[in-house]
């Protein structure tokens, strides 16, 4: 039988798992001497089954000792497989996952506080697969849907320049609008009605429905000849619709 050693170009032996007949299989842990079932890592050095199994177990509850290794190096996976029960296994490797996690999330609840892997993290939220109780990966404190984080440095950075740019944002969804034509109100993806000039409530405002920095400039053109007509119309009613020598006499 030949096992494959994760990330090794070599292969372990059965003669590297057990000892074979006649060499010494004195643990190197508990000096006892046994006849069989001896495990040897790759240093050479053998050890019992129960003092693997006692290196195994400590490992899961204390960072320091993770990975068990011998002479610096790691045991293989498959001597915890030969020691350890299907629930240790199991802890073991949850243990493994959480000591080698650099960015590590644990549930916001004090009375839980169980390890949260990237694989139950969505959208920078955790939900703990102890009691399910949802954590905010950026801050560490339970989630707080529609509350800004301060510590989430990339938002407060985007909120900062919305506030520069006179963005507005959907009260009901959070969501940040940039309007680049068109009238002031607005109509989110989520349905919310809001006026983008103070963002309040749709028809709770005074604010105007069109602003000249939101027009269009075929719009403002438009409102261009609109003014022009209003002060040529202004002319018209001081000289009596352009009689003869009015013009003249009011010196334009």
């Amino acid at each position: 039988m030949t096992l494959e050693r994760p990330d090794s170009k070599h292969t372990m032996t059965d003669q590297q798992i057990e000892n074979p007949s006649g060499t010494n299989n004195e643990c190197v842990v508990c000096l006892e001497g046994t006849h069989n079932s001896m495990l040897t890592n790759t240093c050479g050095h053998g050890f019992c089954l129960d003092c693997m199994r006692e290196m195994f177990l400590r490992a899961t509850k204390d960072e320091e000792l993770f990975p068990p290794r011998c002479c610096g190096e790691a045991f293989p996976p498959e001597f915890a497989a030969r020691v350890l029960e299907h629930h240790e296994l199991k802890t073991f490797d949850e243990k493994a996952n959480e000591w080698k996690s650099r960015n590590r999330l644990y549930c916001a609840d004090a009375t839980c506080s169980r390890f949260i892997p990237s694989s139950s993290i969505e959208n920078e939220i955790g939900t703990c697969p102890g009691c399910a109780k949802k954590t905010h990966s950026i801050c560490g404190s339970f989630a707080h849907p529609g509350v800004d984080c301060t510590l989430d440095r990339g938002l407060q950075d985007i909120l900062q320049m919305a506030e520069e740019n006179l963005w507005q944002r959907c009260d009901n969804c959070r969501t940040m609008v940039e309007i680049a034509t068109g009238c002031n109100h607005i109509t989110c993806h989520c349905g919310s009605e809001f006026c983008y000039t103070c963002g309040g409530e749709w028809r709770t405002c005074d604010c105007p429905l069109w602003t000249d920095m939101n027009m269009p400039d075929y719009a403002l053109d438009n409102q261009g000849v609109d003014d022009q007509a209003a002060e040529n119309q202004a002319v018209e009613d001081q000289v009596g619709f352009y009689t003869p020598g009015a013009l003249e006499d009011l010196n334009l």
